[in-house]
């Protein structure tokens, strides 16, 4: 194999490539990045056993067609050569030693056999599979307002997942739950008719990177590819390849009060900044904070063995009773306001035990978007 590219294109697939490269395996070829040239493209691929991601490079010019697998050092050796310049990689013909220049530099890295590698579909399979389509800009918008509310509990695998539900009426709604705070977005995906409502679990790992790589571009694309236990995500030059779980998610419709006791209307802006002043010195690994709303005023306070903070801000509109007392995770009552676009918050309680509720609503081309964040009080001895 023998193949030129330049550095900056080359870095910036690798650097995508690489998340799905695992931190720890047992199996020393997936700690590698499998790169194959052939028909005038250069294929790069990591492989995790549960992700999956692929690079095309069309520009890379192809002397010799050949596959090698790589160590991760790849990344970090493209990564220090000069932005701009050329590389060349030159397999030799027992197929396991590499040669890499740029300039003057030269290093050799021994690589792997690549028909030791893992196997992983090609975009001439997927190709006829079922898919769906976002905007890159709708896509972005849509999963990370979920995506904050997905489990990291290993012993938990449904909760590390996306819910993902698409009716025949076109109607797309999108849940993640750790069981202590639940996120929600239901919008209407496109007019169409489909034959069947359509069920994913995609893992929120899988999401999460994809989301660190898909930019606000309304003009771009991310096509979803899908057959029985396996999504692909595909974005510019880019894909990424998932299993999806199996089971049955949990029904959280009813997880919704239809009515409220207190509802109000907050600044963003000087919500986060309170909130951020008071988990300075929010107590415990749940970082506990005090709320309490006596009319127009709600009321923060934090303590722990380094001290305490009171703090009090007027609300921009109150409905309903007034609120005594509700302990919550600082940090989760905070998660939702970076995610939410308006000025002012429309918060609703449910009483001192009962659920927090961020409510948001947006217009969008293709219609109404309804967003809706949930999370549980803190329960104490003296409150249980």
């Amino acid at each position: 194999m023998l193949i030129h590219c330049h550095q900056d294109t080359l870095l910036r697939c690798l650097q995508v490539v690489e998340k799905a490269i695992p931190s720890r395996t047992t199996m020393p070829i997936l700690k590698g990045v499998l790169l194959h040239a052939e028909n005038g493209a250069l294929q790069l691929v990591s492989h995790n056993l549960e992700l999956s991601v692929q690079a095309r490079y069309d520009q890379a010019e192809i002397e010799a067609e050949g596959k090698i697998v790589l160590p991760e050092k790849i990344v970090e050796i493209i990564r220090q050569f000069e932005s701009g310049t050329t590389v060349t990689i030159k397999v030799q013909e027992d197929g396991l030693r590499a040669e890499i220049t740029s300039g003057s530099a030269v290093f050799v890295l021994y690589g792997m056999d690549a028909a030791e590698y893992p196997r992983y579909t090609v975009a001439e399979e997927w190709s006829a599979w079922e898919k769906i389509e976002f905007s890159a800009a709708a896509f972005k918008e849509l999963f990370k307002k979920i995506i904050i509310a997905v489990s990291h509990d290993e012993a938990r695998p449904l909760f590390r997942a996306v819910h993902l539900r698409l009716e025949k009426s076109g109607k797309l709604t999108a849940v993640a739950t750790d069981t202590y705070r639940l996120a929600r977005v239901q919008q209407f995906y496109r007019e169409e008719r489909r034959a069947k409502d359509l069920d994913f679990l995609v893992p929120g790992r899988t999401l999460a990177e994809i989301l660190k790589v898909v930019e606000e571009n309304p003009e771009e694309k991310v096509v979803c590819y899908f057959q029985e236990n396996e999504i692909i995500f595909c974005y510019r030059e880019f894909s990424f390849t998932s299993r999806l779980l199996e089971g049955k998610y949990p029904d959280v419709s009813g997880v919704f009060p239809a009515e409220f006791k207190t509802a109000i209307k907050v600044n963003k802006e000087k919500l986060e900044k309170l909130l951020r002043r008071a988990i300075l010195l929010a107590s415990g690994q749940n970082h506990v904070i005090i709320l309490n709303i006596y009319g127009d005023i709600l009321h923060v306070s934090a303590g722990s063995e380094s001290g305490k903070m009171d703090e009090e801000l007027v609300l921009e509109e109150k409905e309903g009773e007034d609120l005594e007392e509700i302990l919550l995770n600082a940090r989760y009552f905070m998660e939702p306001l970076p995610v939410i676009d308006d000025e002012i918050l429309h918060i609703y309680f449910h009483g001192p035990l009962g659920p927090c509720i961020f409510s948001h609503d947006m217009v969008k081309v293709e219609g109404k978007e309804t967003y809706a964040y949930l999370v549980l009080p803190i329960k104490t001895d003296r409150r249980a």
